[in-house]
């Protein structure tokens, strides 16, 4: 028996009948155990057909929709034997480029991948200079499957977008669903190309951490960044089979006794919790069971994220009930630290705090919420001081239907508070269906703050996240008025070092005085409590931005993340740090985690578009910028870095007219250094010289980074005056971090000043 595979007929089109059939006899020439062979070709009518022999068996998205995830053990045989499959293939120059689970069937426990050879064939044939479309026009492969590189029509695809594919199939098969979920294909080539999927561990959390990681670094964004070789690929498959057959009593079986001992597995399971469920009684069983709808997956990708293992809730900010407006610091502080207790608990995500924030006082619906900030549930409340005694509601919500999981109301004092943080916690833990791992409960900081210090610290808070000149001389204050009544109070070292690294980025003191002071409380906060994720990214501050210590800087960020890895600020400032270095993908990569747990924020969307315009690629930047004008069009940045593309595309009229919006924004800033480059290379030297002696009247009273007097003069021509200005940040030790990627300092970088430049930032 034969099957017979007739082309579609807007695959024909253009097709030349009798090219595709010598190319269908060349791929026939590949023979592998594993590979069903192109037995020959013609036509019918006026349709090309090849055909191949039959096989018994099933394909493997039969499988997959009949089981979901695959046994671990069966999966990674599957893997190791395609990877085999791609490697002899790869070596008689031959890619699949269609790689998914209806083209590799299953056979007596083996897999066979059909048509290969088959998408070469189409492309010579209709005489297409691009091996991922035909000449007409139509793209070869399946969306869900595509690499990068295939779905942005790159002439230049090679065997690694197999590998790419086979990283998608691997994903499937392990967590029984693929990396994406969109049913449009537009959205699924613009997944592949911009989004990064959760690690496998965060949908099935039995992967093994190694399998974790050999999945992605299949599915990285750049061909060079994956594996380079499919047996290379088979190799790693094979070291990670043996750890993981070696990790368990039992050796891995076949398929059919595996499932069966899967089912009886299951069986037990389902009696036990029955049983459980009978003597706990009613109202358990209604929360259980209110929870487990919650996170139901009927046509929902993020609620079957939720049945995989991944919990992903945001605290709203709580209402002040109290008949005193000034108490609002306090209902806001409560909110910030339930944000952060939260998101030190694995498996649950969190929404940042500035993306809560933006419902704060609104009247929303609990599914345009969810949907906004992509989670799944809300935590909620109320907050009333009066004079020492506390009233605090809270209530879980599902974002689904608005229906309320848990609730509970405290009514106890003041001194209560953090018992009161840790009982809701624990709440949302339960309620979640989460369960806390012994280091988590190891590493928390424990709690005894002098109440009054406290409330001076979350005073210094909300002035703080203000984020301007008189918010951070408040904070200041508040935050040193807190550590004179309790020296060894972790957050308020944190806070006031985060308030000096501020106070330079604003220009409001000069590196040496905000630094150096930074530094010092950033080391006793975490002398005193090295759980502070906070503390941790407010040291690696310093040590990039000052010390240019690039190691400790990094250590410092990755110890961040690992303490919470719901700190956004944590990914948003390690991605910044990996630009900084040419490290674009694993940038990208922290950006677009912070951004998922901070959706709402426009400041990380412009820092998206600075990492993407410092890479090199303008249109993404572009896109990016204008998201963050369209969260918020009256905040300055999203206009600035607008501005930055356009400079760095040579279309300086549409930079001008970005930053003078800005200037509108911000009369205060007339001193717009990137303004007076973009007159200067735009040809309006007059007005370049306007803004350069506009520098030059503020810099007598107030700090002005010299880097901003050599942006102008570059864009002048002056090459001598602005190497004179380089060196003058150097010594300052204020040279832009980023100054070995930064397009505004491409005029220059032929100079052999430049690159000493680099070697004193340690950069070269």
């Amino acid at each position: 028996r034969i099957v017979i595979k007739v082309l579609r007929e807007e695959l024909a089109a253009g097709l030349t009948a009798e090219r595709f059939q010598r190319e269908i006899h060349l791929a026939a020439r590949l023979q592998h155990p594993h590979i069903v062979p192109l037995i020959t070709s013609g036509e019918a009518g006026a349709l090309p057909f090849y055909t191949m022999p039959f096989i018994e068996g099933e394909s493997l998205r039969e499988r997959l929709r009949r089981e979901g995830e695959l046994p671990i053990g069966d999966a990674l045989r599957l893997l190791r034997e395609l990877a085999e499959v791609l490697a002899y293939a790869h070596a008689h120059d031959v890619v699949h480029r269609d790689i998914k689970p209806e083209n590799i069937l299953l056979s007596g426990g083996h897999v066979m991948v059909t048509d290969f050879g088959v998408a070469k064939a189409l492309s010579k044939a209709t005489h297409s200079n691009s091996d991922s479309v035909t000449g007409t026009g139509i793209a070869i492969g399946t969306p869900g499957y595509m690499a990068p590189e295939q779905c942005t029509g790159d002439p230049t695809i090679d065997h690694r977008v197999d590998i790419y594919a086979l990283g998608v199939v691997a994903y499937e098969m392990l967590t029984g669903e693929p990396p994406f979920a969109y049913h449009s294909a537009a959205k699924l080539a613009a997944a592949h190309v911009m989004e990064t999927p959760p690690p496998p561990t965060d949908r099935r959390a039995a992967v093994p951490p190694a399998v974790a990681r050999l999945v992605m670094r299949c599915l990285e964004k750049h061909p060079a960044d994956r594996p380079q070789s499919a047996t290379d690929l088979a190799r790693d498959i094979d070291i990670a089979m043996r750890t993981f057959e070696q990790s368990n009593a039992s050796p891995v079986v076949e398929s059919t006794t595996a499932q069966l001992h899967e089912q009886r597995l299951r069986i037990r399971a389902g009696l036990a919790v029955l049983i459980l469920g009978l003597v706990v009684g009613g109202a358990l069983y209604w929360r259980s069971t209110i929870a487990s709808q919650q996170f139901s997956d009927e046509g929902n990708p993020s609620a079957r994220r939720q049945s995989a293992g991944l919990r992903t809730v945001a605290v709203l900010p709580f209402d002040n009930v109290s008949r005193d407006p000034r108490e609002e610091y306090f209902s806001d502080g409560m909110t910030d630290e339930l944000t952060s207790a939260l998101g030190k608990i694995p498996g649950l995500r969190v929404a940042a705090r500035s993306s809560a924030f933006t419902f704060k006082g609104r009247v929303a619906d609990a599914r345009e919420i969810g949907e906004r900030l992509h989670v799944a549930s809300m935590l909620q409340g109320s907050v009333r001081r009066s004079g020492t005694k506390l009233r605090i509601t809270a209530q879980l919500v599902n974002a689904s239907d608005g229906m309320a999981v848990w609730g509970e109301t405290y009514e106890r004092a003041e001194a209560d508070i953090f018992a009161i943080q840790d009982d809701i916690a624990r709440a949302i833990v339960n309620a979640l269906q989460l369960k806390l791992r012994d280091e988590t409960a190891e590493r928390a900081p424990k709690r005894s703050v002098n109440l009054e210090a406290y409330n001076l610290y979350l005073q210094g808070r909300y002035y703080w996240n203000r984020r301007d000149e008189e918010g951070f001389r408040k904070a200041t204050t508040y935050f040193d008025r807190a550590l004179r009544i309790d020296t060894t109070f972790a957050l308020a070292y944190v806070g006031l070092a985060d308030t000096y690294n501020m106070l330079t980025f604003y220009g409001l003191l000069t590196p040496t005085e905000a630094f150096t002071k930074a530094r010092a409380l950033a080391r006793r906060a975490i002398d005193l409590d090295s759980s502070l994720a906070e503390a941790h990214v407010a040291l690696a501050d310093v040590l990039e931005n000052y010390d240019w210590d690039w190691s400790g800087a990094e250590r410092e960020y990755r110890r961040a993340i690992a303490l919470n890895p719901n700190y956004p600020t944590a990914h948003h400032w390690y991605g910044f740090y990996l630009m900084e270095h040419g490290r674009f993908d694993e940038a990208l990569r922290e950006i677009r985690r912070a951004e998922e747990i901070d959706p709402l924020s426009p400041i990380i969307k412009v820092s998206f578009c600075q990492i993407l315009r410092e890479a090199r690629r303008p249109s993404e930047a572009l896109t990016k910028c204008l998201e963050a004008q369209d969260l918020d069009p009256t905040r300055e940045p999203a206009h600035f870095l607008t501005a930055q593309v356009y400079a760095s595309m040579n279309q300086y009229d549409k930079a001008i007219s970005e930053y003078e919006k800005v200037l509108q924004m911000r009369p205060e800033r007339t001193e717009l250094a990137a303004l007076g480059a973009a007159y200067a290379s735009a040809g309006r030297r007059r007005d370049a010289m306007r803004v350069l002696n506009g520098l030059i009247s503020r810099a007598k009273g107030h700090y002005v980074p010299p880097s901003d007097f050599a942006l102008i003069y570059i864009a002048l021509g002056e090459r001598d005056s602005a190497f004179t200005w380089l060196e003058r940040a150097r010594v300052a030790r204020d040279l832009p971090a980023d100054l070995k990627y930064d397009p505004a300092f491409d005029r220059i970088r032929d100079d052999p000043r430049f690159a000493a430049l680099l070697r004193a930032l340690g950069l070269q």
